[in-house]
């Protein structure tokens, strides 16, 4: 098998030319904010009808419920986390930030096979500083889901260790406040219809949502960021993919999940 980094978009499609029939399967779960990340960026694409979705669950212990597709999950991905993207008939890509540039190349592919035309990024400091924004938003979440399973599994347990689960939210609060000063800096800011989001939009977008969903206070004193997530959350690619939304038929489902 060859590895991630041997995958390339124009592969993927080397034997079609309506980039339709060339299988890419995103393995994900509507509650893991880097999933959400992923299918909202293919939605700020349009490439939302290549993406066929298979719903699983992952853990890194076993605990049922929620680790039962490890297996299914590491035959593309070893250290068996969502998403990953499934390509072809065995390729795995990830991780969350992997899979959007790999979209992004897809979608240059076929701007340049429709107009001839590729896009050309200029690479100035507020790309780097969108980039940043990337990683912090990616950190922070790590961080929380971190304290998901110290609370649900370790708790239980009764080996909770909360000294630990401070550390992991001051690193937090950490990071809004970075995000915070970058929507006042303008490196955030609100799009308008036809904008796209980019990555490093979406994945701030995406580790909001979750944290809301988490009930983590956020918004106190932070009001520019909650001005730009506020307008961000009216867009297809958030509504669309809420964790109580069916992301196939857009219908609205019990949620299962409790975190």
């Amino acid at each position: 098998m060859r590895s991630s980094a041997d995958v390339e978009p124009s592969a993927v499609f080397s034997n079609t030319t309506t980039y339709g029939s060339t299988s890419l399967k995103l393995l994900y779960h509507p509650l893991c904010p880097f999933s959400r990340k992923v299918y909202m960026y293919a939605i700020e694409l349009g490439l939302e009808e290549l993406v066929d979705l298979k719903q699983v669950v992952v853990a890194p212990t076993h605990y049922k419920g929620w680790s039962d597709n490890v297996p299914d999950v590491a035959v593309f991905n070893p250290l068996a986390k969502i998403p990953v993207l499934a390509v072809g008939s065995g390729d795995g890509i990830f991780d969350s930030s992997v899979i959007c540039e790999f979209l992004g190349n897809i979608a240059a592919k076929r701007q340049e096979a429709e107009t001839g035309t590729a896009l050309d990024v200029v690479k100035d400091m507020t790309y780097w500083r969108l980039r940043a924004m990337e990683a912090c938003a990616g950190g922070m979440l790590d961080a929380e889901i971190l304290v998901v399973y110290e609370q649900k599994v370790r708790q239980e347990k009764g080996v909770l260790f909360q000294e630990w689960v401070d550390g992991q939210r001051a690193k937090i609060t950490r990071g809004f406040d970075r995000l915070e000063a970058e929507a006042k800096r303008g490196t955030l800011t609100i799009l308008k219809s036809p904008q796209k989001a980019e990555i490093p939009e979406v994945a701030v977008a995406a580790a909001l949502g979750f944290f809301d969903i988490r009930k983590v206070e956020w918004r106190q004193g932070r009001t520019c960021l909650e001005k730009w997530f506020n307008e961000f959350s009216k867009r297809k690619s958030f509504t669309t993919t809420r964790p109580n939304i069916d992301w196939k038929n857009g219908k609205t489902v019990e949620e299962s999940f409790k975190l």
